[in-house]
C-alpha cells in the first residue's frame, strides 16, 4: 500500500493543474493516509509534520490560542455541570477556583468566557 500511495503522490505532484486543485488532491491523499494507519510510524510522522506546519504557519498563533481556549472551556463546562447538579447548595467561588487551580478573578473570567455568564448567574438559572 505504501508504494501505491507514493505513486499517487508522485502523480499528483506532476500535474499542471491550478494550485487549488493540487492542494485539494494533496489534502485528500493526506486524509487517506491518516485513515489507512497500516504503518503506525508513517501515521505518526505525517501527523507530526502536519501539526508542525499548522503551528509554524501564518495562523499558528491563533491556532494555539484556540486550542488553549478549548481546553479552558472544557474544564469550565465540567464546573458548570457540577453547578447544574448541585444548584441547591451554597457555592463557594474561591473553592471552585482553587479546585480549578486558578485565582478567583481568573476563574471568573474563564468561566464567563466559556459559559457566557458568571457561576452564580448559572446557579440562579438552574434554580
Amino acid at each position: 500500500m505504501l508504494n501505491l500511495e507514493k505513486e499517487e503522490l508522485d502523480a499528483i505532484l506532476k500535474r499542471t493543474e491550478s494550485s487549488d486543485d493540487l492542494q485539494e488532491e494533496i489534502i485528500d491523499l493526506f486524509l487517506h493516509l491518516l485513515n489507512v494507519k497500516k504503518s503506525a510510524f508513517l501515521y505518526q510522522m505525517i501527523k507530526s509534520e502536519f501539526i508542525y506546519h499548522i503551528v509554524t504557519g501564518e495562523n499558528g498563533k491563533s491556532f494555539i490560542t484556540n486550542v488553549i481556549k478549548m481546553k479552558d472551556a472544557r474544564s469550565m463546562y465540567e464546573v458548570n455541570e457540577w453547578i447544574k447538579k448541585n444548584f441547591k447548595e451554597d457555592i463557594s467561588i474561591p473553592k471552585l477556583a482553587e479546585e480549578s487551580h486558578m485565582s478567583v478573578s481568573n476563574f471568573h473570567q474563564k468561566f464567563k468566557n466559556a459559559i457566557g455568564m458568571g457561576p452564580l448567574q448559572c446557579q440562579k438559572n438552574f434554580g
